[in-house]
């Protein structure tokens, strides 16, 4: 399972590709580019969420009589769930910054190539997160927050 260092680093990774990736332009040669760093964020906002998950979840005793599937089912709904938070959160951010682009009139960047553009993202985020639930909750034997 991820941890919180782990999670944080790799966060913090993607957001300086992020700054390197519009100051060298990478976004405007390569159109493609925006594909890649979605899924990427979207795997490590659900790392976060991973950690999180093992260091509160564990702490809950989960009725025996409750089929497995409920046991696995909370996390996996909590990770997509936090992913697409912060998914939309992002969005947002972009919109402002386009927004406040264009009130400065500072150069001609645009984050927000519309809706189908939007949807895309936010699902290449979910698509990253669900693969890193896949892949860490797949790797170990046990759930910490799997009952006993």
């Amino acid at each position: 399972m991820p941890n919180f260092k782990q999670a944080g680093l790799s966060i913090i990774f993607i957001l300086v590709v992020h700054v390197v990736a519009i100051v060298l332009g990478w976004y405007d040669a390569m159109e493609w580019f925006d594909i890649p760093m979605h899924f990427a964020g979207g795997f490590a906002i659900a790392m976060l969420a991973l950690a999180s998950c093992q260091a509160s979840l564990q702490k809950i005793t989960f009725q025996k009589t409750l089929k497995p599937i409920w046991r696995g089912l909370v996390p996996l709904v909590g990770v997509l769930g936090t992913v697409a938070l912060v998914g939309v959160a992002w969005e947002w951010y972009e919109f402002i910054f386009d927004s406040l682009m264009v009130q400065f009139n500072v150069g001609d960047y645009q984050a927000q190539m519309g809706l189908g553009d939007t949807l895309a993202d936010l699902a290449l985020d979910l698509v990253g997160a669900w693969l890193a639930f896949t892949i860490f909750c797949n790797r170990y034997a046990h759930r910490p927050w799997s009952a006993s």
